[in-house]
């Protein structure tokens, strides 16, 4: 059982946003914590110029060797591409880095809008070789934030239960994943309503498992021409997402997973009911006010109203 008298939590800057460990277990595990969580940024973060991904988006076409954490980043993103149909393409960098989502935030100030579209080559004949440590990505570019923070809360959290602690969460600028013992208190999630970031649409008990939320209110920019545009492409477009949801938060067995779920649904334009077929659940709200989502979730949401 885990005892709010034995959690031990620290919150601090990471990926861009604010990361929050809490753990049932030694406080020397929070410092373990950060410091690995500041290694996965500074392999995955394509602002850094001497990150992994920086090398591999500079040497495309190239067997480049890389971390078994990169190598592990880039299959998980081929495998997310594939089973959403392409809707999930970290191949997007180009298309985004044409919009102006060049650097990061809050550092992107009104660039011009691309004269060329540049759709996403997708994830195909990317290749990832574990015998030689290394990741050729073709002809793609790969960007890392669909999945990357997602990813990074996976490895941490069931790092540090592996290192001695009873249960762990750990959030990553809003994703997030628990590993809990059988038989836990569980822990209650809040999923935010688009509506209003500080409110939410359903709160959640969480016994294990990852937790994801999209939306395209954040990560906002406006171009040169006032165009207000934002994170989410259109792989095929090479473009600003045009969404059928406000937002969308999914629930999978991996926060990584979830992740490239939320872009399933918003970039996808496929109804969040259907990442049931997926293994997950999802609860969002239509740009008319209505919540939608699978049934479990939309039966929580019924009940609590």
């Amino acid at each position: 059982m885990i005892s709010d008298d034995t959690l031990v939590s620290t919150a601090f800057p990471a990926m861009g946003g604010v990361a929050t460990v809490t753990i049932d277990g030694s406080p020397g595990l929070l410092r373990s914590a950060r410091r690995r969580l500041a290694d996965l940024e500074a392999k995955w973060s394509r602002f850094l110029p001497d990150s992994e991904i920086t090398l591999l988006n500079a040497r495309r076409g190239a067997q480049v060797r890389v971390s078994e954490d990169t190598r592990l980043l880039v299959r998980c993103g081929v495998t997310a591409w594939s089973e959403t149909d392409g809707a999930f393409d970290p191949s997007v960098l180009d298309s985004m880095v044409a919009w102006g989502y060049s650097v990061g935030f809050p550092d992107v100030d009104r660039p011009a809008e691309p004269l060329q579209i540049r759709p996403a080559v997708g994830m195909r004949d990317v290749r990832v070789d574990d015998a030689a440590r290394t990741v050729d990505l073709a002809g793609a570019g790969f960007d890392p934030g669909g999945i990357g923070k997602g990813l990074a809360a996976d490895l941490v959290a069931t790092e540090v239960v592996s290192a001695g602690a009873r249960a762990a969460l750990v959030d990553v600028c809003g994703d997030l994943r628990v590993v809990a013992p059988p038989g836990d208190d569980r822990w209650t999630i809040g999923l935010e309503d688009p509506d209003d970031p500080s409110a939410d649409v359903l709160r959640v008990q969480l016994a294990g498992g990852g937790v994801a939320t999209s939306s395209t209110r954040r990560r906002r920019w406006t171009t040169a021409r006032g165009r207000s545009v934002h994170h989410l492409h259109d792989p095929w477009m090479g473009r600003p997402a045009a969404t059928t949801l406000r937002g969308v938060s999914v629930l999978a067995g991996e926060a990584w997973w979830a992740d490239a779920l939320t872009k399933y649904v918003l970039v996808g334009g496929v109804p969040p009911s259907e990442v049931e077929t997926l293994g997950a659940s999802a609860i969002g709200r239509r740009h008319d006010g209505v919540v939608v989502g699978t049934d479990d979730l939309l039966d929580l949401h019924r009940e609590a109203a």
